[in-house]
């Protein structure tokens, strides 16, 4: 039969061609080739038609200038990015105005906004990318109508602001002492003030000037206006002495701009609300955290939250993107600063243009909150008659609010009663199950009660707790019932990755170096949930090995299907030995290989259930290296490569089932090197990716498990007595198996003429020699009274450990030279007899 290159993958070859694998799996060129076609197909598509419960992952909203790397998702934002290129034209963000501005960044949106999901296709994330959607899509930006409170503070800092507070006890005859307390400029001054009941000024413009309140130093540049106060402190003798102190500047990590405190009207969210419900969810059990460890965390957090009733200071930083932390005991901060976003549903109310233009940055006491400006005006006019003004808050919400609403926003959300949001939310999750059937996603069988939520543990409060509290508050359901943390990816001494250190590892780079198969190999079994990964490219490595492995095994079942026949070619396809008639038909070797087979499923597919993927990719590995590759492929050549055709047939059939088996349990973890193998072989179907998940519960032959295993043990035996002796790889030696029970066998070697004995005395005097002077060495030590005086007890212990394992090699070794000597003098004295 003709064989055409294996280049268009998943073409069904027609007029008897078979598709042909080059020496090595070329994954510089094939991963593309293969996601590409995946893609054009339109296997990542759910099909809404199809029977059982659907399956469905969120995964995060990306930056959209993010690049992907081990350690971090993204780095950069949006917006910063554009503001750079502003300030090379020599202009700012406020001088372009927000409309002009923001028409910049859907620009560069739309010209750079692919790059990371092409880094998540060069991955081989199975995503549904018509189904792709960006946070300020325009079925994404209906806002919710947040429960918030407005905070008013008034704002200052350092010296022309501090008050004094008395402290400490009053002293008689002595002033009280008292403290300066800034109550702006600080956190902690702020509560003191607050306790005390201190004016808070406002000395700073949003631009880092002074404003009225400082007086003559109005209009001064902060640092500018330090040096002058100082000075004018200096020559009216109010300056004691100058010293120098070390002290924590906190700067942006963006500009390095050194960061003031100041005080500003923000948007909250009352969190006690919110937070019960979701405590709730986890103590029920409607939600699972994994690893356990993280509920304790979560759930101290979020009580933390619930029994909040204070107000939080926020901390804007000058000249960059500020990120709220939101901490114990505090509400949620949710504005930001920011033209790029979701915009606060918040309208001001003015009762005329002049009103509206006279107002401080636009606000007012008297606002409406609405889903869009339209209803924002009936709502206005209903409560303030006709011909009022309205003006919308300027602040973005805070990105994790917006990200906080992905897995129901994203489906069709307010509208609930859309096909998309009845079908997928709460999102679905699917284990491995008895049946097949299904895309690879969901691997078919048994549905996950709820869903699940797979991200990293270090985003737990930002996104995950977030999106479950908003989820429970807009829908009324949790958005997913399993939350699975992954570790972080850290360098291989265990440092966190990052550009100072100069540790980072590009996955693309380690991509174009090793592949992505061995790349996710290495990710999903180099750890366990929640545990960090140290990363060592030797790790990478070896998972590179194993994918050649792989491969080469499968060149090695190609090859025995070179020659059979279009008939046999077609029986192959979808060729089941699933029955227990089937397994029984077979030879030893081969009922060996297909029970091992059918338990390695069930432990697999067990595995996935258990959410412990590390286990069940090391599960398919060793079956794969230590049991198919070491030892079927190599019991199998004495039938393939004999003369018995029905013995080759079984063979064959039993490569190719238990083959093909293996790269569906592979393929979660290797999708583009299994495709590849997959499409190569005899199969029923269009793509592996489309295959069902192998059937659990197939039967398992005990007896054929422990014959074969004892074979593999007289095998062992007979190669450890071939290294023992250093008998040539080639030589080829006789020997006899003696069964005296059941469970008892012995392989019998003949000595004569298994090696040379003069050589082989030779060898042993040497090495009889070099333990005679290590034993030596450490007797020596053992009988010396000044050692055994100074030497601590656990010293001496390791030098008795010593001497007794040199007694031991040196006992082996003498019984060796006796064996030896006496098999040489049993050969004279025959040559003598003769």
């Amino acid at each position: 039969m003709a064989r055409v290159p294996a280049k268009e993958v998943g073409t069904v070859a027609t007029g008897g061609s078979r598709p042909e694998l080059p020496k090595n799996f070329e994954a510089s060129t094939a991963e593309e080739r293969i996601y590409h076609w995946w893609e054009s197909r339109g296997y990542f598509k759910p099909d809404m038609s199809a029977p059982g419960e659907p399956f469905t992952i969120s995964m995060p909203p990306p930056n959209v200038t993010g690049k992907l790397h081990m350690g971090h998702a993204m780095f950069a934002t949006l917006q910063s990015v554009v503001e750079k290129m502003l300030s090379r034209e020599g202009t700012t963000r406020l001088q372009l105005g927000r409309e002009e501005f923001t028409r910049r960044v859907w620009q560069w949106k739309e010209e750079y906004g692919g790059f990371i999901t092409n880094q998540l296709r060069r991955l081989g994330a199975s995503c549904d990318w018509s189904r792709e959607r960006f946070t300020l899509d325009e079925g994404l930006s209906a806002p919710p109508r947040p429960d918030t409170k407005h905070l008013t503070i008034i704002c200052p800092p350092v010296c022309l602001s501090v008050r004094a507070v008395p402290y400490g006890p009053q002293v008689p005859g002595r002033r009280q002492p008292q403290r300066r307390v800034p109550a702006g400029h600080d956190v902690n001054d702020y509560e003191i003030g607050k306790r005390r009941g201190l004016p808070l000024i406002n000395i700073m413009n949003k631009d880092a000037t002074l404003n009225a309140a400082a007086g003559k130093y109005a209009g001064l540049e902060r640092f500018a206006a330090r040096k002058a106060l100082w000075g004018d402190m200096e020559a009216a003798g109010l300056a004691i002495r100058k010293e120098p102190h070390t002290s924590r500047v906190p700067r942006s990590q963006r500009s390095g701009e050194v960061i003031e405190p100041l005080l500003s009207e923000q948007w909250f969210v009352r969190m006690g609300p919110l937070a019960a419900p979701a405590l709730e969810a986890v103590a029920d059990g409607r939600i699972t955290v994994m690893p356990e460890r993280f509920a304790r965390t979560y759930n101290n957090w979020l009580e933390n939250i619930k029994a909040s009733k204070a107000p939080f200071l926020a901390h804007p930083a000058l000249f960059a993107r500020r990120y709220n932390v939101v901490t114990p005991l505090r509400d949620w901060c949710i504005s930001r600063q920011l033209w790029w976003g979701h915009r606060i549903p918040v309208w001001y109310v003015f009762s005329s243009e002049d009103e509206a233009a006279a107002a401080p940055e636009g606000r007012g006491e008297v606002y409406v909150v609405a889903r869009s400006e339209a209803e924002a005006r009936r709502l206005a006019e209903a409560q303030h008659g006709p011909g009022v003004v309205l003006k919308q808050e300027e602040d973005v919400l805070d990105t994790w609010f917006s990200s906080g609403l992905w897995p129901f926003s994203t489906l069709g959300w307010p509208n609930t009663n859309s096909q998309e949001f009845k079908t997928f939310y709460p999102t679905q999750a699917r284990r491995g199950g008895d049946e097949g059937g299904g895309k690879w996603g969901g691997m078919g069988g048994e549905r996950c009660q709820g869903g699940m939520m797979e991200t990293g543990h270090d985003i737990l409060f930002f996104w995950v707790a977030r999106m479950i509290m908003l989820g429970l508050e807009f829908t009324g359901q949790p958005p997913f019932s399993t939350i699975y943390l992954h570790g972080l990816v850290r360098d291989e001494k265990g440092r966190k990755m990052s550009k100072s250190l100069g540790n980072v590892v590009d996955p693309l780079d380690t991509i174009a170096q090793y592949g992505t198969d061995a790349l996710r190999f290495t990710l999903a079994t180099g750890t366990t949930v929640g545990q960090d990964l140290n990363l060592s490219l030797e790790r990478v490595t070896a998972s590179r090995n194993f994918t050649n492995k792989l491969w080469n095994a499968g060149k090695f079942v190609l090859f025995n299907l070179d020659k059979v026949g279009a008939s046999e070619w077609e029986s192959l396809r979808g060729v089941s030995l699933s029955r227990a008639e089937d397994l029984q038909r077979l030879p030893l070797v081969e009922r060996w290989i297909v029970s091992l087979l059918h338990q390695t499923v069930n432990e697999v597919s067990d595995r996935y259930d258990k959410y412990d993927y590390n286990a069940a990719g090391i599960t398919a590995y060793n079956f794969l290296w230590d049991e198919f590759a070491d030892w079927f492929i190599e019991a199998s050549k004495t039938r393939t490569y004999g003369g018995d055709a029905a013995a080759q047939s079984a063979s064959r059939a039993a490569l190719v089932y238990v083959f093909e088996s293996v790269l569906r349990l592979l393929h979660p973890f290797m999708p583009f090197v299994t495709e590849e193998l997959w499409q190569a072989l005899p199969h029923q179907g269009e793509a592996l990716i489309m295959a069902p998940w192998p059937s659990r519960g197939c039967p398992v032959d005990r007896s054929a498990l422990t014959h074969f295993e004892a074979l593999k043990g007289c095998v062992r035996a007979l190669r450890n007595a071939r290294a023992e002796y250093n008998v040539e790889p080639g030589r080829k030696i006789g020997a006899t198996l003696l069964v005296e029970e059941p469970e008892t066998r012995r392989v019998l070697l003949p000595l004569v003429g298994l090696f040379d004995v003069a050589k082989e005395l030779t060898r042993l005097g040497k090495q009889k020699a070099k333990l005679d002077k290590e034993l030596g060495g450490v007797l020596s030590r053992l009988n010396n009274p000044a050692f055994m005086a100074r030497a601590s007890p656990e010293y001496v212990e390791e030098a008795r450990a010593q001497e007794r394992e040199a007694r031991e090699k040196l006992a082996l070794v003498e019984l060796k030279i006796a064996q030896v000597a006496a098999l040489q003098a049993a050969s004279a004295a025959g040559g003598a007899a003769k």
